[in-house]
């Protein structure tokens, strides 16, 4: 097992990478490249998924200054724009995408580093830059029509809830298994 001390693993979320001005969820690709390079020079190394669990199962050890980098969402830019700055300084990093933009919003919207979703074919190709783990932030909880986010709700009971989130985080999963073939 890995070490009994435990480890410290910074992890950084984004979401949004492009040329607007800067707000809590959206920074300049400059910005991004900025961090990325501080990192660099600061001798952090960006971990994927399976380095942490490999480290837990005590498989492999993790670098000496661990990071991971996630963005939220699944935007576009995060392929447009932070995939190209993750090939310079040699990162990885998670892609939490929500299926329902995917399968919706992605298809008929014009790619547009402001405000278009990854569609299906652009993971397809992300995926094998080898540097992106996609990861799942639920199907359509993100902020729908009944429910905004995945907490359980006012009088929702608790296996009702549980059987909610199964179903919604499944349906990813599944998506994930027909067009990505992985889990």
């Amino acid at each position: 097992m890995g070490s009994q001390e435990g480890v410290s693993l910074p992890i950084l979320m984004y979401h949004s990478i492009a040329k607007l001005p800067e707000n809590a969820y959206c920074i300049t690709p400059e910005s991004l490249e900025q961090d990325l390079q501080w990192l660099q020079e600061n001798h952090y190394q960006t971990i994927a998924p399976k380095d942490l669990i490999a480290y837990v199962e005590g498989e492999n050890e993790l670098p000496e200054k661990p990071v991971m980098l996630t963005f939220d969402d699944g935007f576009y830019n995060n392929y447009s724009l932070a995939l190209p700055l993750l090939e310079k300084y040699d990162m990885q990093a998670v892609i939490s995408v929500v299926g329902i933009f995917s399968d919706v919003y992605a298809p008929d919207a014009p790619h547009n580093d402001v405000y278009s979703y990854l569609t299906w074919e652009d993971m397809q190709t992300v995926q094998k830059s080898g540097r992106i783990t996609f990861g799942n932030h639920t199907y359509d909880l993100h902020a729908n029509e009944s429910r905004h986010g995945c907490a359980i709700q006012t009088g929702e009971s608790e296996e009702d809830y549980h059987q909610m989130l199964f179903t919604d985080v499944t349906k990813l999963q599944q998506r994930f298994q027909e067009k990505l073939d992985t889990t």
